[in-house]
Protein backbone atom coordinates (compact mmCIF):
# COMPACT_ATOMS: atom_id res chain seq x y z
CA UNK A 1 0.00 0.00 0.00
CA UNK A 2 2.31 1.95 1.06
CA UNK A 3 3.97 2.23 -2.72
CA UNK A 4 0.69 3.86 -3.87
CA UNK A 5 0.44 6.20 -1.53
CA UNK A 6 3.93 7.32 -1.90
CA UNK A 7 3.79 7.07 -5.98
CA UNK A 8 2.93 10.80 -6.72
CA UNK A 9 6.02 12.23 -4.76
CA UNK A 10 8.28 10.02 -6.61
CA UNK A 11 8.43 12.60 -9.34
CA UNK A 12 9.20 15.95 -9.55
CA UNK A 13 6.79 17.73 -10.68
CA UNK A 14 4.53 16.25 -8.38
CA UNK A 15 2.79 12.85 -10.57
CA UNK A 16 -1.53 14.39 -11.06
CA UNK A 17 -4.16 11.84 -8.93
CA UNK A 18 -6.47 11.71 -11.92
CA UNK A 19 -9.20 9.54 -9.66
CA UNK A 20 -11.73 6.53 -11.62
CA UNK A 21 -14.43 6.87 -9.70
CA UNK A 22 -17.21 5.82 -11.88
CA UNK A 23 -18.25 1.87 -11.69
CA UNK A 24 -20.21 0.49 -14.81
CA UNK A 25 -20.80 -2.94 -12.93
CA UNK A 26 -21.79 -2.63 -9.50
CA UNK A 27 -24.75 -1.19 -8.06
CA UNK A 28 -25.83 1.90 -5.92
CA UNK A 29 -25.96 -0.43 -2.96
CA UNK A 30 -22.89 -2.25 -3.36
CA UNK A 31 -20.73 1.04 -3.95
CA UNK A 32 -22.29 2.83 -0.96
CA UNK A 33 -20.90 -0.38 1.13
CA UNK A 34 -17.41 0.18 -0.61
CA UNK A 35 -17.53 3.93 0.14
CA UNK A 36 -17.87 2.92 4.12
CA UNK A 37 -15.07 0.23 4.19
CA UNK A 38 -13.05 2.85 2.87
CA UNK A 39 -13.45 5.71 4.33
CA UNK A 40 -12.48 3.98 7.67
CA UNK A 41 -8.93 3.86 6.23
CA UNK A 42 -6.33 5.72 7.96
CA UNK A 43 -4.12 6.30 5.05
CA UNK A 44 -5.91 7.09 1.68
CA UNK A 45 -6.68 8.52 -1.24
CA UNK A 46 -10.26 10.30 -1.42
CA UNK A 47 -12.78 9.14 -3.15
CA UNK A 48 -16.41 8.96 -3.60
CA UNK A 49 -17.46 6.07 -5.52
CA UNK A 50 -20.49 6.14 -7.86
CA UNK A 51 -22.80 4.65 -10.53
CA UNK A 52 -26.00 5.12 -11.94
CA UNK A 53 -26.79 1.47 -11.61
CA UNK A 54 -29.98 1.27 -8.99
CA UNK A 55 -30.79 -1.67 -6.69
CA UNK A 56 -33.38 -2.32 -3.79
CA UNK A 57 -30.81 -5.11 -2.91
CA UNK A 58 -28.39 -4.28 -0.53
CA UNK A 59 -25.52 -6.36 -0.07
CA UNK A 60 -25.07 -8.81 3.14
CA UNK A 61 -22.80 -9.12 6.08
CA UNK A 62 -22.23 -12.85 6.20
CA UNK A 63 -19.60 -14.10 9.22
CA UNK A 64 -18.05 -17.89 9.11
CA UNK A 65 -15.85 -19.69 11.20
CA UNK A 66 -13.38 -19.86 8.84
CA UNK A 67 -12.13 -21.04 5.11
CA UNK A 68 -13.93 -24.15 4.76
CA UNK A 69 -17.23 -22.62 6.24
CA UNK A 70 -16.80 -20.10 3.46
CA UNK A 71 -16.24 -21.82 0.70
CA UNK A 72 -18.91 -23.93 1.83
CA UNK A 73 -21.75 -20.76 1.99
CA UNK A 74 -20.63 -19.89 -1.36
CA UNK A 75 -21.23 -22.58 -2.91
CA UNK A 76 -24.93 -22.97 -1.31
CA UNK A 77 -25.95 -19.68 -2.65
CA UNK A 78 -24.67 -20.44 -6.42
CA UNK A 79 -26.58 -23.61 -6.48
CA UNK A 80 -29.24 -21.97 -4.69
CA UNK A 81 -29.47 -19.12 -7.24
CA UNK A 82 -29.41 -22.25 -9.80
CA UNK A 83 -32.16 -23.77 -8.16
CA UNK A 84 -34.25 -20.85 -8.46
CA UNK A 85 -33.55 -20.43 -11.87
CA UNK A 86 -30.26 -18.50 -12.52
CA UNK A 87 -27.49 -20.72 -15.28
CA UNK A 88 -24.57 -21.53 -13.34
CA UNK A 89 -22.89 -19.73 -16.34
CA UNK A 90 -24.68 -16.36 -15.82
CA UNK A 91 -22.95 -16.17 -12.10
CA UNK A 92 -19.31 -15.31 -10.94
CA UNK A 93 -17.77 -15.38 -7.71
CA UNK A 94 -15.45 -12.77 -7.16
CA UNK A 95 -12.99 -12.49 -4.50
CA UNK A 96 -9.49 -11.32 -2.70
CA UNK A 97 -6.75 -13.00 -1.65
CA UNK A 98 -4.70 -11.76 1.53
CA UNK A 99 -1.21 -11.63 0.78
CA UNK A 100 -0.85 -12.39 4.66
CA UNK A 101 -2.81 -15.50 4.25
CA UNK A 102 0.41 -17.16 2.86
CA UNK A 103 0.28 -20.73 3.69
CA UNK A 104 2.94 -22.06 2.42
CA UNK A 105 5.20 -20.46 5.34
CA UNK A 106 5.41 -22.39 9.18
CA UNK A 107 5.60 -20.63 11.81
Amino acid sequence: MRNILDFPDQFAPRAEIITLDRNYRSTAPILAAANGVISLAKERFTKNLWTERLSSQKPQLVAVRDEADQARYVVEQVLANREQGSLLKHQAVLFRASPTADRSKSS
